[in-house]
């Protein structure tokens, strides 16, 4: 299932580092590190370049949240899954803001992480592109990017007789 898709996990807990890595092996993800903390997931992100981090978000050093954001920095195409006991509505919330795709609660049941990770299977061609296309836009402004969207609306909407 999770062919070719490499993952770092990141857990200052050494046994749900061992649950999730077994959990993702079963589904046939590549595990190729794992941190204890969210300082030394951030090392290893940049020198293992995984396709997919799953990242606790109470650790000691930096926190998981603190992680994902630098991570995000570094990489604006990371996708980052938080995997975490502290699934308060606010917690989450912070998560998906910083850019985190997605939130799978610890005690959640089997299906539930079955059916989120499989969501994150690599696609052929899929993580390339994505880069490509963020690496085009990564330097331009957000409102230089929304003159030109709104300048491309305005000509299409003219050209298809549309007026003003």
């Amino acid at each position: 299932m999770g062919r070719n898709t490499t993952v770092l996990v990141i857990d200052d807990s050494a046994v749900w580092r061992k649950i999730i890595r077994k959990r993702l092996k079963d589904l046939g993800f590549i595990i190729v590190g794992e941190a204890a903390d969210g300082q030394d997931g951030v090392g290893k992100y940049i020198s293992l370049k995984p396709d997919l981090v799953t990242m606790d978000i109470e650790m000691p050093t930096m926190d998981g949240l603190a992680a994902t954001k630098r991570i995000l920095e570094i990489d604006p195409c990371a996708r980052i899954i938080i995997v975490s006991s502290k699934g308060d509505e606010s917690t989450v919330r912070k998560a998906l803001l910083i850019g985190a795709i997605d939130f799978i609660g610890k005690a959640s049941i089997s299906k539930v992480w079955d059916s989120k990770l499989k969501k994150y299977v690599k696609k052929a061609g899929y993580s390339q592109t994505f880069k490509k296309i963020a690496g085009y836009i990564k330097d331009i402004k957000p409102a230089k990017l929304l003159a030109m969207i709104v300048s491309k609306y305005s000509a299409r909407r003219k050209k298809d007789g549309y007026g003003d």
